[in-house]
């Protein structure tokens, strides 16, 4: 399967649930990555190709606009990056240049930073969950499908390509010139970079995590003398959850998000570092008094929003319910 040629794409609206599963054998405790770097000067019209080790980095000019087209190659020809970013219908993170609603010189005005998999033994094991999810089918089957490839996609140990634009040269038709680019690659310490690249070590970009190991990898263990005071949650300053019949209502610095505990996983991964000031520690409640009928729901969905809080690396404080 070649991501770039497939036509239908991934249901937009598909619920971004994350479940515990294991696609790939990977490392849990290995972050330890190594990073290369390299500068690149291309004309218009000229490509690019580097042996980075097991994979090929290509910059092919783009055919129907001005730019070029960024890809990962195995020797079988799969593009590696296109699978584990989105929209993977179109694979457009990829492109630097004219189109998808940017001009040449848009493109040109910012980098990229895309995620990539490993290895022809990652992609021949992701590839079927990207096959699915890029399918005809029903609603409900997209929604199966995209629940399986956000699952799996968010529990894959990758590398990441980082571009960054140093100089652009665009006509005033839009035409790109010339361009000079900064091009880093990070992956696991153990991925078999080419010795001319002189890789070194440094550490691995949350990207590159399996989401639960994304806080653990930025956030301090807990601070107990932090908050060991604190009694109400107006004055708790780390993230608050409430549990709902319906799911979860969480609570940090700034904002408040609420939705099925299907999302909960990937919701507190992504918050920023700035609203964890005790460390990795989260408390919690329930919604209000239980009624008749929401004392099963609300202890399930208790245990389930623990359960996932715990294996993100998280100290659950409950507190009585208001």
């Amino acid at each position: 399967m070649n991501c770039r040629r497939l036509v239908p794409g991934l249901v937009a609206s598909a619920i971004l649930s994350v479940l515990p599963c294991g696609l790939l054998s990977q490392n849990k405790s290995d972050r330890q990555c190594s990073v290369a770097n390299m500068s690149v000067s291309l004309t218009g019209n000229t490509d690019f190709q580097q042996s980075i080790g097991n994979l090929t980095f290509e910059m092919k000019p783009l055919k129907q606009s001005s730019g070029w087209m960024l890809s990962f190659e195995d020797a079988n020809g799969h593009d590696l990056i296109c699978p584990v970013n989105n929209p993977i219908r179109t694979c457009e993170e990829e492109q630097v240049g004219a189109g998808y609603g940017e001009t040449a010189k848009q493109a040109l005005s910012h980098g990229r930073e895309l995620r990539f998999l490993l290895s022809t033994a990652d992609y021949d094991r992701f590839e079927p969950y990207v096959e699915r999810a890029l399918a005809h089918s029903t609603e409900a089957e997209s929604i199966k499908a995209g629940e399986e490839y956000f699952n799996q996609n968010d529990n894959l140990r990758t590398g990441l390509l980082r571009v960054t634009i140093i100089r652009a040269d665009v006509s005033e038709t839009d035409e790109v010139r010339s361009a000079d680019l900064k091009i880093e690659f990070v992956a696991p310490a153990r991925f078999p970079f080419a010795a001319v690249l002189r890789a070194k070590k440094t550490a691995c970009p949350e990207l590159t995590l399996p989401i639960d190991e994304r806080i653990v990898s930025r956030v301090p263990a807990p601070n107990a003398r932090a908050y060991r005071n604190v009694r109400d949650a107006a004055d708790w300053m780390n993230p608050y959850l409430v549990i709902t019949a319906e799911g979860f209502d969480l609570r940090f610095q700034g904002g408040q998000i609420h939705g099925p505990l299907s999302i909960l996983r990937r919701t507190v991964a992504g918050l920023p570092t700035s609203v964890w000031p005790y460390g990795r520690v989260i408390a919690g409640s329930e919604n209000g008094v239980r009624g008749l009928g929401t004392t099963e729901i609300l202890d399930k969905n208790k245990e389930e929003a623990e359960k996932i809080l715990r294996e993100l690396g998280l100290t659950v404080e409950w507190w009585p319910s208001a």
